[in-house]
Protein backbone atom coordinates (compact mmCIF):
# COMPACT_ATOMS: atom_id res chain seq x y z
CA UNK A 1 0.00 0.00 0.00
CA UNK A 2 1.09 3.56 -0.71
CA UNK A 3 -0.07 6.97 0.45
CA UNK A 4 0.80 10.59 -0.23
CA UNK A 5 3.47 10.57 2.46
CA UNK A 6 5.12 7.37 1.21
CA UNK A 7 4.49 7.28 -2.56
CA UNK A 8 7.01 4.49 -3.14
CA UNK A 9 5.47 2.08 -0.62
CA UNK A 10 7.08 -0.10 2.03
CA UNK A 11 10.76 -0.64 2.67
CA UNK A 12 10.96 -3.84 4.68
CA UNK A 13 13.83 -4.01 7.17
CA UNK A 14 15.56 -7.33 7.79
CA UNK A 15 17.54 -7.06 11.01
CA UNK A 16 18.60 -8.89 14.18
CA UNK A 17 16.00 -7.78 16.73
CA UNK A 18 16.96 -9.62 19.92
CA UNK A 19 15.11 -9.87 23.21
CA UNK A 20 13.51 -6.86 24.83
CA UNK A 21 16.16 -4.86 26.70
CA UNK A 22 19.13 -6.62 25.03
CA UNK A 23 22.06 -4.77 23.43
CA UNK A 24 20.98 -6.19 20.07
CA UNK A 25 17.48 -4.74 20.42
CA UNK A 26 18.81 -1.36 21.55
CA UNK A 27 21.19 -1.03 18.59
CA UNK A 28 18.57 -2.30 16.14
CA UNK A 29 15.99 0.18 17.46
CA UNK A 30 18.50 3.05 17.34
CA UNK A 31 19.41 2.26 13.73
CA UNK A 32 15.78 1.84 12.68
CA UNK A 33 14.63 5.13 14.20
CA UNK A 34 17.74 7.25 13.70
CA UNK A 35 19.20 6.00 10.41
CA UNK A 36 17.10 3.57 8.37
CA UNK A 37 13.72 5.27 8.74
CA UNK A 38 14.98 8.79 7.84
CA UNK A 39 16.90 7.42 4.82
CA UNK A 40 13.87 5.46 3.57
CA UNK A 41 11.49 8.37 4.16
CA UNK A 42 13.72 10.72 2.15
CA UNK A 43 13.28 8.31 -0.78
CA UNK A 44 9.51 8.04 -0.39
CA UNK A 45 9.46 4.70 1.48
CA UNK A 46 8.01 3.72 4.85
CA UNK A 47 10.48 1.53 6.77
CA UNK A 48 8.82 -1.41 8.55
CA UNK A 49 10.58 -4.09 10.62
CA UNK A 50 9.17 -7.60 11.20
CA UNK A 51 8.06 -6.89 14.78
CA UNK A 52 6.00 -3.95 13.53
CA UNK A 53 3.73 -5.99 11.27
CA UNK A 54 0.28 -5.49 12.76
CA UNK A 55 -1.72 -8.04 10.78
CA UNK A 56 -3.02 -11.22 12.41
CA UNK A 57 -1.88 -14.62 11.15
CA UNK A 58 1.33 -16.59 10.77
CA UNK A 59 4.19 -14.14 11.33
CA UNK A 60 6.72 -16.20 9.34
CA UNK A 61 4.46 -16.26 6.27
CA UNK A 62 3.86 -12.53 6.60
CA UNK A 63 7.58 -11.80 6.85
CA UNK A 64 8.35 -13.90 3.76
CA UNK A 65 5.55 -12.19 1.87
CA UNK A 66 6.97 -8.79 2.79
CA UNK A 67 10.45 -9.90 1.69
CA UNK A 68 9.17 -11.06 -1.70
CA UNK A 69 6.57 -8.40 -2.47
CA UNK A 70 7.79 -5.08 -1.06
CA UNK A 71 9.52 -2.79 -3.57
CA UNK A 72 12.56 -2.22 -1.32
CA UNK A 73 14.40 -4.15 1.42
CA UNK A 74 17.23 -3.12 3.73
CA UNK A 75 19.20 -5.97 5.32
CA UNK A 76 21.26 -5.34 8.46
CA UNK A 77 24.04 -7.97 8.42
CA UNK A 78 25.48 -6.97 11.81
CA UNK A 79 26.09 -9.93 14.16
CA UNK A 80 25.72 -12.33 11.19
CA UNK A 81 22.27 -13.37 12.40
CA UNK A 82 21.12 -16.66 10.74
CA UNK A 83 17.54 -15.44 10.31
CA UNK A 84 18.75 -12.29 8.58
CA UNK A 85 20.81 -14.29 6.10
CA UNK A 86 17.95 -16.70 5.46
CA UNK A 87 15.61 -13.80 4.71
CA UNK A 88 18.25 -12.01 2.65
CA UNK A 89 18.67 -15.15 0.52
CA UNK A 90 14.93 -15.18 -0.18
CA UNK A 91 15.17 -11.59 -1.41
CA UNK A 92 18.15 -12.50 -3.59
CA UNK A 93 16.18 -15.32 -5.20
CA UNK A 94 13.26 -12.92 -5.78
CA UNK A 95 15.73 -10.73 -7.76
CA UNK A 96 14.43 -7.50 -6.28
CA UNK A 97 16.26 -4.41 -4.92
CA UNK A 98 18.02 -4.79 -1.59
CA UNK A 99 20.45 -2.60 0.37
CA UNK A 100 23.04 -4.30 2.60
CA UNK A 101 24.28 -2.50 5.73
CA UNK A 102 26.60 -3.62 8.53
CA UNK A 103 28.20 -2.18 11.65
CA UNK A 104 31.63 -0.69 11.00
CA UNK A 105 34.41 -3.11 11.94
CA UNK A 106 32.31 -6.21 11.26
CA UNK A 107 33.45 -8.91 8.84
CA UNK A 108 31.30 -9.39 5.75
CA UNK A 109 30.76 -13.09 4.90
CA UNK A 110 32.60 -14.42 1.84
CA UNK A 111 29.54 -14.98 -0.39
CA UNK A 112 28.36 -11.37 -0.22
CA UNK A 113 31.76 -9.68 0.00
CA UNK A 114 31.84 -8.72 -3.70
CA UNK A 115 28.58 -6.80 -3.42
CA UNK A 116 28.21 -3.29 -2.07
CA UNK A 117 27.60 -3.08 1.68
CA UNK A 118 27.28 0.19 3.61
CA UNK A 119 29.38 0.30 6.80
CA UNK A 120 27.64 2.21 9.58
CA UNK A 121 29.84 3.82 12.20
CA UNK A 122 28.96 5.18 15.65
CA UNK A 123 28.30 8.78 16.57
CA UNK A 124 26.23 11.63 15.17
CA UNK A 125 28.39 12.42 12.13
CA UNK A 126 28.64 8.72 11.19
CA UNK A 127 24.86 8.48 11.45
CA UNK A 128 24.35 11.38 9.05
CA UNK A 129 26.82 9.83 6.62
CA UNK A 130 24.99 6.50 6.81
CA UNK A 131 21.61 8.17 6.13
CA UNK A 132 23.04 9.80 3.02
CA UNK A 133 24.73 6.62 1.75
CA UNK A 134 21.68 4.43 2.39
CA UNK A 135 19.46 6.99 0.66
CA UNK A 136 21.73 7.08 -2.38
CA UNK A 137 21.81 3.30 -2.54
CA UNK A 138 18.00 3.09 -2.24
CA UNK A 139 17.62 5.52 -5.14
CA UNK A 140 20.10 3.60 -7.28
CA UNK A 141 18.48 0.26 -6.49
CA UNK A 142 14.95 1.59 -7.08
CA UNK A 143 15.79 3.23 -10.40
CA UNK A 144 13.87 1.88 -13.38
CA UNK A 145 15.95 -0.68 -15.21
CA UNK A 146 18.52 -0.94 -12.42
CA UNK A 147 20.46 -4.20 -12.66
CA UNK A 148 19.98 -6.56 -9.73
CA UNK A 149 23.31 -8.07 -8.71
CA UNK A 150 23.66 -10.72 -6.03
CA UNK A 151 25.18 -14.21 -5.75
CA UNK A 152 22.00 -15.84 -7.09
CA UNK A 153 21.62 -13.64 -10.19
CA UNK A 154 25.34 -14.04 -10.98
CA UNK A 155 25.08 -17.83 -10.71
CA UNK A 156 22.02 -17.82 -13.00
CA UNK A 157 23.89 -15.82 -15.63
CA UNK A 158 26.82 -18.23 -15.49
CA UNK A 159 24.51 -21.25 -15.75
CA UNK A 160 22.76 -19.71 -18.77
CA UNK A 161 26.11 -19.11 -20.47
CA UNK A 162 27.30 -22.66 -19.83
CA UNK A 163 24.03 -24.13 -21.09
CA UNK A 164 24.63 -22.80 -24.62
CA UNK A 165 27.42 -25.31 -25.17
CA UNK A 166 29.56 -22.65 -26.88
CA UNK A 167 33.20 -22.57 -25.78
CA UNK A 168 33.27 -18.76 -25.82
CA UNK A 169 30.24 -18.58 -23.50
CA UNK A 170 31.84 -21.11 -21.16
CA UNK A 171 35.00 -19.02 -21.15
CA UNK A 172 33.02 -15.85 -20.38
CA UNK A 173 31.30 -17.61 -17.46
CA UNK A 174 34.68 -18.66 -16.10
CA UNK A 175 36.03 -15.15 -16.48
CA UNK A 176 33.08 -13.81 -14.49
CA UNK A 177 33.91 -16.25 -11.70
CA UNK A 178 37.56 -15.23 -11.87
CA UNK A 179 36.65 -11.56 -11.50
CA UNK A 180 34.69 -12.51 -8.37
CA UNK A 181 37.78 -14.32 -7.04
CA UNK A 182 39.89 -11.27 -7.82
CA UNK A 183 37.54 -8.93 -5.97
CA UNK A 184 37.62 -11.21 -2.95
CA UNK A 185 41.42 -11.39 -3.06
CA UNK A 186 41.67 -7.59 -3.30
CA UNK A 187 39.36 -7.31 -0.28
CA UNK A 188 41.62 -9.74 1.60
CA UNK A 189 44.68 -7.65 0.71
CA UNK A 190 42.91 -4.50 1.93
CA UNK A 191 42.01 -6.21 5.20
CA UNK A 192 45.61 -7.31 5.70
CA UNK A 193 46.98 -3.85 4.98
CA UNK A 194 44.59 -2.30 7.51
CA UNK A 195 45.84 -4.53 10.33
CA UNK A 196 48.68 -3.60 12.63
CA UNK A 197 52.00 -5.21 11.67
CA UNK A 198 52.62 -6.37 15.26
CA UNK A 199 49.22 -8.01 15.32
CA UNK A 200 49.78 -9.77 11.99
CA UNK A 201 53.54 -10.23 11.48
CA UNK A 202 53.15 -12.41 8.39
CA UNK A 203 50.89 -9.98 6.53
CA UNK A 204 53.57 -8.93 4.03
CA UNK A 205 54.19 -12.56 3.00
CA UNK A 206 50.47 -13.22 2.61
CA UNK A 207 50.07 -9.99 0.67
CA UNK A 208 52.84 -11.01 -1.73
CA UNK A 209 51.25 -14.43 -2.17
CA UNK A 210 47.86 -12.88 -2.93
CA UNK A 211 49.48 -10.49 -5.42
CA UNK A 212 50.98 -13.45 -7.31
CA UNK A 213 47.59 -15.17 -7.36
CA UNK A 214 45.97 -12.00 -8.71
CA UNK A 215 48.60 -11.66 -11.42
CA UNK A 216 48.02 -15.25 -12.55
CA UNK A 217 44.27 -14.66 -12.63
CA UNK A 218 44.61 -11.48 -14.68
CA UNK A 219 47.01 -13.14 -17.13
CA UNK A 220 44.64 -16.07 -17.58
CA UNK A 221 41.63 -13.82 -18.14
CA UNK A 222 43.52 -11.70 -20.68
CA UNK A 223 44.61 -14.82 -22.56
CA UNK A 224 41.09 -16.28 -22.57
CA UNK A 225 39.67 -12.96 -23.78
CA UNK A 226 42.15 -12.89 -26.67
CA UNK A 227 41.14 -16.40 -27.72
CA UNK A 228 37.44 -15.49 -27.61
CA UNK A 229 38.16 -12.50 -29.88
CA UNK A 230 40.02 -14.78 -32.28
CA UNK A 231 37.06 -17.18 -32.47
CA UNK A 232 34.68 -14.31 -33.15
CA UNK A 233 36.94 -12.87 -35.85
CA UNK A 234 36.98 -16.20 -37.69
CA UNK A 235 33.18 -16.46 -37.49
CA UNK A 236 32.83 -12.85 -38.68
CA UNK A 237 35.17 -13.44 -41.61
CA UNK A 238 33.23 -16.49 -42.74
CA UNK A 239 29.93 -14.61 -42.45
CA UNK A 240 31.22 -11.45 -44.15
CA UNK A 241 32.60 -13.27 -47.18
CA UNK A 242 29.43 -15.22 -47.73
CA UNK A 243 27.15 -12.21 -47.12
CA UNK A 244 28.73 -10.24 -49.99
CA UNK A 245 28.43 -13.17 -52.34
CA UNK A 246 32.01 -14.39 -52.22
CA UNK A 247 31.72 -18.17 -52.54
CA UNK A 248 33.95 -20.11 -50.22
CA UNK A 249 35.30 -23.34 -51.58
CA UNK A 250 34.79 -26.36 -49.30
CA UNK A 251 38.52 -26.49 -48.64
CA UNK A 252 38.51 -22.79 -47.59
CA UNK A 253 35.55 -23.34 -45.26
CA UNK A 254 37.32 -26.33 -43.80
CA UNK A 255 40.49 -24.33 -43.25
CA UNK A 256 38.59 -21.52 -41.47
CA UNK A 257 36.65 -24.01 -39.36
CA UNK A 258 39.87 -25.76 -38.39
CA UNK A 259 41.27 -22.44 -37.22
CA UNK A 260 38.07 -21.78 -35.25
CA UNK A 261 38.04 -25.29 -33.78
CA UNK A 262 41.70 -25.00 -32.84
CA UNK A 263 40.90 -21.79 -30.98
CA UNK A 264 37.94 -23.53 -29.34
CA UNK A 265 40.14 -26.38 -28.17
CA UNK A 266 42.79 -23.99 -26.85
CA UNK A 267 40.17 -21.95 -24.99
CA UNK A 268 38.68 -25.07 -23.45
CA UNK A 269 42.14 -26.23 -22.43
CA UNK A 270 42.76 -22.90 -20.77
CA UNK A 271 39.44 -23.21 -18.94
CA UNK A 272 40.44 -26.68 -17.75
CA UNK A 273 43.80 -25.41 -16.58
CA UNK A 274 42.11 -22.54 -14.83
CA UNK A 275 39.59 -24.72 -13.04
CA UNK A 276 41.99 -27.47 -12.06
CA UNK A 277 44.77 -25.00 -11.37
CA UNK A 278 42.94 -23.35 -8.49
CA UNK A 279 44.00 -26.05 -6.09
CA UNK A 280 47.59 -25.62 -7.23
CA UNK A 281 47.33 -21.86 -6.61
CA UNK A 282 46.01 -22.45 -3.11
CA UNK A 283 48.72 -25.02 -2.37
CA UNK A 284 51.36 -22.61 -3.72
CA UNK A 285 49.93 -19.81 -1.57
CA UNK A 286 50.15 -22.03 1.50
CA UNK A 287 53.79 -22.72 0.72
CA UNK A 288 54.44 -18.98 0.21
CA UNK A 289 52.97 -18.18 3.63
CA UNK A 290 55.10 -20.86 5.29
Amino acid sequence: MTDAKYPNGTCFVIAPIGAEGSDTRKRSDDWLKGIIRPAAKACGFKAVRADEIDKSGNITSQVIRQIIETPMVIADLTELNPNVFYEMAIRHVAEKPIVHIIQEGSTIPFDVQPYRTIHVGSGFEAGLTAIEEIGNHIRDAAATGARIENPVTQAQVNLALRSTGKPEDTAIADMAEQFSDIRNAIKEVADLVSRDADEQPSWSLRQASLARRLRRRFDTIADMNARIDKMRQVEKRMGSLESIGVPLLPVEKMRLRRRRDASDAEALQRVENLLFGRKEDEEQSSEDIK
